[in-house]
C-alpha cells in the first residue's frame, strides 16, 4: 500500500468495512465511506464523522422519504453525504468460488476466471445475476440484474458504479445525470 500511494497520485480510499478505517488513517487522505457501511441514521453518520470520514454513502436500500429526512436532520454537518444514483449492488458475497466446481480447478486454481469472460447464475426465472470471481481470496459476489436508478435529483453528491454497461450506456447515464440541476 505504501508504494502505491508513493507512485500514484491517491487522493483517498473507499472504505467497504469498519475495520479498513484504522489502517488507512495513517495517511491522511480522503476515507469514502462505501454504501456497504449500511448507513441508515443520523447516528452512524455522526459515529463515521468521528471517525474522520470526509465522506459516505448512504445505504441504496433507503426510500426517498428516509433519504431526504437523514439529509434534513444533518445541522450543516462538514461530512458530505452521497447517494447510489445508479448502478448494479452486489446481492451476496460468498466465500466460496463457482467456477471452481464447474470448472474442477479449486486445488490447482489456473485462473481461468480472468479471461475476460463474464459469469452468469439463472435464476428460475431466467434472469441472469452477474457473478464476479476474485481468485486471490477466494470469493465471489453477485450482482442484482438490475440497476438502481434514483429519479430523485436533488442530491448534492451522487454516485454512478458500472459493472458491464457498454460504453454507450455508461456516456447516456452520464449525460443524463449530468444534466440534472442540484
Amino acid at each position: 500500500l505504501n508504494k502505491i500511494i508513493n507512485n500514484f497520485k491517491i487522493k483517498g480510499f473507499v472504505v467497504s468495512h469498519i475495520s479498513q478505517i484504522p489502517m488507512l488513517q495513517k495517511y491522511n487522505l480522503d476515507l469514502i465511506g462505501n454504501f456497504n457501511l449500511n448507513v441508515y441514521n443520523i447516528n452512524s453518520i455522526n459515529f463515521l464523522k468521528d471517525l474522520k470520514l470526509s465522506k459516505i454513502t448512504l445505504s441504496p436500500e433507503l426510500d426517498d422519504l428516509e433519504f431526504e429526512n437523514i439529509l434534513n436532520n444533518l445541522n450543516n454537518s462538514s461530512l458530505e453525504i452521497e447517494i447510489l444514483s445508479y448502478g448494479k449492488i452486489p446481492l451476496m458475497t460468498n466465500h466460496y468460488c463457482y467456477l471452481s466446481k464447474s470448472n474442477k480447478c479449486y486445488s490447482t486454481c489456473d485462473k481461468k476466471c480472468l479471461q475476460n469472460k463474464e459469469y452468469f447464475l439463472k435464476d428460475r426465472k431466467g434472469f441472469n445475476f452477474r457473478i464476479l470471481p476474485d481468485n486471490t481470496s477466494c470469493i465471489t459476489t453477485i450482482y442484482h440484474n438490475k440497476p438502481i436508478s434514483l429519479e430523485n435529483n436533488n442530491y448534492q453528491n451522487i454516485r454512478l458504479d458500472f459493472l458491464d454497461e457498454d460504453l454507450e450506456t455508461i456516456q447516456n447515464k452520464i449525460n443524463e445525470y449530468a444534466s440534472f440541476k442540484i
